[in-house]
């Protein structure tokens, strides 16, 4: 098991702020009218055999905590776009269940492949976890477009390891806070960092970004996670 830093996930619920946009693109809501619309969550592929566990130092301030986490993707093959929520638990060599992962939401774009972060939802470490028991707890339908995105994406080796760079672009005309993750791999494809960075975007504006990945790795993407406005 190796150990590596967790970025702190500080930001409300992507369901939460999805509705909220929702609300907002339409002019304002009132209580408890919008409801979420539920996709098949069957058809998430859930890329198991390549998930990876760790050890390391996540929260910030007097949350810090060495926690034991999981790096795992998921892949939404539909045409929609979804925000998937991931839950699950850690098990030892003999399967038995040695605590609960916090569950996380992403957005997934149609065809596309996310990692995620599953933290102990205790913030706790657990040195005997061998695996992870991972399910799709809720695949929500999308019909607005993405508000931040993620544009001229350039990937490049480095020292035996590789570089992430782009820019992060805020589409609309408020000030926002945005979650640029990045993931690296290995050779073998399995997922080896994922740090983040919180973004401050004025109206309209875009930001570089860069990440610099671990010794080995081969491969890097760049994504955006939670958005509040």
């Amino acid at each position: 098991m190796t150990t590596q830093h967790l970025a702190p996930q500080r930001l409300r619920p992507l369901l939460l702020l999805l509705g909220l946009a929702l609300c907002a693109l339409a002019g304002g809501c009132e209580k408890d009218t919008w409801k979420p619309k539920e996709a098949d969550r069957k058809q998430i592929v859930l890329h198991g055999e390549l998930m990876t566990l760790h050890t390391g130092t996540v929260g910030s301030g007097e949350h810090v905590s060495e926690s034991t986490y999981v790096l795992v993707d998921a892949t939404n093959p539909s045409k929609l776009e979804l925000a998937v929520t991931l839950g699950g638990s850690f098990l030892d060599a003999e399967g038995a269940e040695l605590g609960t992962l916090q569950r996380q939401s992403l957005r997934l774009p149609a065809g596309g492949t996310r990692t995620f972060a599953l933290v102990d939802n205790k913030q706790g470490a657990h040195p005997t976890a061998s695996g992870a028991s991972i399910e799709v707890t809720s695949a929500v339908q999308l019909h607005y477009p993405d508000q931040v995105t993620i544009t001229d994406f350039a990937e490049y080796e480095d020292n035996g390891r590789v570089v992430v760079a782009g820019y992060v672009q805020n589409t609309v005309e408020r000030i926002g806070k945005a979650l640029v993750i990045a993931t690296f791999y290995n050779e073998a494809g399995k997922p080896m960092q994922r740090p983040s960075t919180l973004f401050r975007l004025e109206r309209k504006a875009r930001r570089g970004v860069q990440f610099v990945g671990p010794p080995g790795s081969v491969r890097g993407t760049l994504s955006v996670g939670d958005i509040v406005y």
